[in-house]
């Protein structure tokens, strides 16, 4: 992802010393440097923190579109998130959208799975389905692999969520952390989000 060797071998040091990488924990809003890259209609960002330490997502651009009308006209929102592939269908108020890849990618290890979901205008948003998962240690394992949906369905207080949950195991045993990754749909849109936990 860019990290010098400098750089990766302070970040081991960092990790063999039981303490969290900045990117595992920090937001992308967060990162000191972004660098973007576009392939047709794939966009890549490349988020570096301020220990060194990197992260990365794509998507597809326009990702989700969704149409509401305001004073007679339609505006359309586009939603950039780390939420690429698939195809995405708008009818009237509705946008049905299935097979997306949801990733999140980190120098030593990265989440991704698939969802159908369903964003309408004035009403709930809700996910259909969520699987074909896949996490991928560098030099590592992981262990209790849990790929479910918390909730199918928006509600008053609360986005529709499906979530990946795994515990990383680290290279040499130095450490085992959990972490998740969810979609969250609602509010006439849909986002991802890097959890560090369960």
């Amino acid at each position: 992802m860019g990290v010098t060797p400098e750089k990766a071998e302070e970040l081991i040091d960092k990790l063999k010393n039981g303490e969290v990488l900045d990117a595992d924990v920090l937001s992308p809003e967060k990162a000191v440097k972004t660098i973007k890259s576009v392939n047709g209609d794939i966009v890549k960002i490349t988020y570096f923190f301020p220990d060194g330490s990197a992260a990365q997502t794509e998507y597809t651009d326009p990702s989700v579109v969704t149409n509401t009308l305001k004073d007679n006209k339609t505006i359309s929102t586009i939603i950039p998130q780390s939420i690429s592939g698939g195809s995405c269908t708008t009818v009237t108020y509705t946008t049905t959208c299935k097979n997306r890849k949801v990733s999140y990618q980190l120098a030593t290890y990265g989440f991704s799975f698939y969802a159908n979901y369903t964003i309408v205008g004035p009403y709930y948003d809700s996910i259909q389905w969520a699987g074909n998962w896949n996490i991928w240690v560098a030099g590592g394992t992981y262990t209790n692999p849990s790929m479910r949906i918390i909730r199918a369905t928006e509600t008053d207080s609360a986005k529709a969520e499906a979530r990946l949950s795994a515990t990383i195991n680290l290279s040499g045993g130095y450490s085992s952390i959990s972490r998740s990754l969810s979609l969250l749909v609602g509010n006439d849109s849909a986002t991802d989000r890097w959890n560090s936990y369960y």
